[in-house]
């Protein structure tokens, strides 16, 4: 999440088209779907290997493959795990459970509690992820699904996609308390690598966490943003999430928005926020040709009166829609609306 410091936003006319209550602003966001609750087995097809331990469920992910579907009872399950196996297009790898089925981090916030690496279709859906560093981290993942968890109590982000993570669904998610260990890196769903991680995670190149599609997630009590997209990623879908800032950090000068986008050609549509410390949605080009192309729709922000709902932070083109909406802020953005 660090950038380098930007100036204040000038002044620009503006067509905002409608001051909204806050009052409105969050009977419409309480009006969108509710995100899927899951419980055992819901979400959880017939388990054709069901586990009830620790070292069980290690034993299962060393031997599953294409149709596997490891289904958790309820209980604990000391971590850290990692999914190296993988599924294939129509027969995924399943790792599913009720919210009762606690994998927990190692003592201390330390490691991955799951770790997803090199691996594709694999769905990992409706168990509860506490504690770690990292809750869910997932590196050179593909066309897997990540629906219907808790993941809360983290020293650092909660859900990381990395090292070129393409085409993955994030949905229907709860995920809070994160930044325990540190609150500037208290993120709540990351897309991506910050450049100056290129060199560790992606051989130097941009990341290309392309196509990824995070929606009806509710993220809150995050120390950094709710959701922060790296420079390097493209082509993404923020769909229809809600955020909540109340716990943004205030001993970091950039943990100043619910979410942060720097890549290029994302649709961020249909999401609701409120409780931030200064801006609602941001965009910042930190690398040249990175932070443009990106579209807001049908987004509504309630922020403070020094707030913008939609901060367009660089001369790169971006769209905002004029059917966002705004309240308790100054303005809907510092570009016109189209």
């Amino acid at each position: 999440m660090l950038r380098a410091p930007r100036p204040l936003p000038r002044a620009l006319p503006l067509a905002v088209p409608v001051a909204v209550s806050v009052a409105a602003v969050v009977g419409a966001a309480l009006a969108l779907p509710a995100a899927p609750a899951y419980a055992a087995p819901a979400g959880c097809p017939r388990a054709t290997v069901t586990v009830s331990s620790t070292d069980g469920l290690k034993k299962a992910l060393r031997e599953a493959g294409p149709g596997t579907t490891i289904g958790l009872a309820n209980g604990a399950y000391q971590g850290p795990f990692t999914i190296e196996r993988s599924g294939r297009a129509g027969k995924p790898l399943r790792l599913c459970g009720g919210r009762g089925a606690v994998l927990r981090g190692k003592a201390g916030l330390k490691g991955n509690t799951l770790h997803l690496e090199g691996v594709h279709h694999v769905e990992v859906r409706g168990l509860t992820i506490r504690g770690g560093l990292k809750g869910l981290m997932a590196d050179r993942t593909t066309d897997s699904v990540l629906a219907g968890l808790l993941i809360e109590r983290v020293g650092h982000e909660a859900l990381h996609l990395r090292s070129f993570s393409k085409r993955n669904t994030v949905t229907g998610n709860t995920i809070r308390r994160t930044g325990l260990k540190e609150e500037r890196f208290g993120e709540g769903i990351y897309v991506g690598s910050a450049q100056s991680n290129w060199g560790k995670y992606s051989g130097g190149k941009p990341d290309r966490s392309d196509g990824n599609v995070i929606s009806r997630n509710t993220v809150s009590a995050t120390t950094a943003e709710s959701v922060d997209i790296k420079e390097g990623t493209s082509g993404g879908r923020l769909v229809g999430n809600r955020f909540d800032g109340r716990a943004l950090s205030t001993a970091d000068q950039y943990a100043d928005s619910w979410v942060d986008v720097k890549g290029n050609g994302w649709v961020v549509t249909g999401n609701v926020g409120r409780n931030t410390r200064r801006d609602g949605f941001q965009v910042h080009s930190i690398l040249d040709g990175w932070g443009k192309g990106n579209v807001f729709s049908r987004n509504r922000a309630v922020v403070g009166p020094d707030g913008l709902a939609i901060n367009v932070d660089t001369a790169e083109p971006n769209t905002v829609r004029c059917d966002n909406t705004v309240s308790g802020g100054a303005r809907l953005s510092n570009v016109t609306c189209a």
